[in-house]
């Protein structure tokens, strides 16, 4: 209910300014799917997703958010294979 995606000058302003939220992340990068492509990833189980968590985007330390998401539905990463494919 209170998070937002931005890519707009005016926000980083306001953050610089300290008017901006309290919490955010400021990320650089691109991705970039052809039409249908994500949603097939997501149906050939390349995507685990969960629910959002604010504790883990916000609080929780980058090193340790990929176990933390897993832990959230009871999946050790260290029984999870190294490499994508169909068996």
């Amino acid at each position: 209910n209170h998070l937002a995606i931005t890519e707009t000058q005016q926000v980083l302003d306001d953050i610089a300014l300290g008017k901006g939220p309290q919490h955010f992340l400021a990320l650089v990068g691109k991705s970039m799917w052809e039409a249908g492509q994500l949603e097939e990833e997501v149906m050939n189980n390349m995507w685990i997703p969960i629910p959002f968590s604010f504790d883990l985007v916000f609080e929780t330390p980058n090193g340790k958010k990929w176990q933390k998401a897993l832990a959230t539905l009871k999946i050790d990463s260290n029984l999870l294979a190294h490499q994508a494919g169909k068996a």
